[in-house]
């Protein structure tokens, strides 16, 4: 029996065997200026910063939520669309032993706040990182691992929890950051910015150009 049958027919190009899905485990967080603490990597991230990444649990995606605007008209009403908001992100990670997580969220909240002089950064470049959340095709390794990536950027904590401590529980200490973010960008393997304007139609009404999305990425290495 051909896998063709168990697929939804829509009729086209786009018919045939069932596709493997993206699976939820398959996928990596790495940051760039995170807690710059321990020095630099050979590729200009912080020692840090990896720890947390390779202590990764779990992460959420990136969602959008858009302001609308009612304009009341002759009969009937339609809407207009207002500003967006990014939703905020929660990324767990493993307290490893040794320290190294903790210290690197320490001096991220360090960094946008000095509670031992109650003073804060006047510039955001001063605290704020970048962070990828690449989904991975199964390879390990070479440079063909990355299926797509949510490239998020203006990034600070806005949450952190440490944890829980008790002498019944054989579960490892987990430590939960809420992360704020200004802009992000999807890429594609391609390097499609699937947030960009589609292409214009030969409409007479508006033959503006099609542009680029959010703009530029966050340069960090797949």
């Amino acid at each position: 029996m051909a896998l063709t049958n168990f697929t939804v027919p829509v009729g086209g190009t786009n018919d045939g065997p069932a596709v493997m899905p993206k699976m939820q485990f398959r996928f990596r967080v790495t940051f760039s200026g995170l807690g710059e603490v321990g020095g630099e990597s050979a590729n200009g991230v912080g020692a840090g910063a990896i720890s947390v990444s390779q202590n990764v649990i779990s992460v959420t995606r990136p969602g959008i939520t858009y302001d609308e605007s009612t304009l009341d008209v002759y009969n009937s009403r339609i809407y207009m669309i207002g500003k967006h908001t990014w939703d905020p992100i929660t990324l767990v990670v493993r307290d490893d032993v040794g320290g190294d997580v903790v210290a690197a969220v320490n001096a991220q909240l360090a960094s946008q706040t000095d509670h031992a002089t109650q003073q804060t950064p006047r510039i955001n470049g001063d605290f704020k990182f970048g962070m990828n959340i690449d989904m991975l095709n199964g390879n390990h390794g070479g440079s063909d691992i990355v299926s797509e990536t949510f490239g998020l950027e203006g990034c600070m904590l806005t949450g952190v929890q440490f944890g829980d401590m008790a002498y019944s529980a054989s579960e490892m200490v987990q430590i939960t950051m809420t992360i704020r973010y200004d802009n992000a960008i999807h890429n594609l393997q391609a390097g499609t910015d699937t947030f960009a304007k589609a292409s214009p139609s030969t409409s007479t009404s508006d033959s503006t150009s099609a542009t680029g999305g959010f703009g530029g990425g966050l340069g960090i290495e797949a």
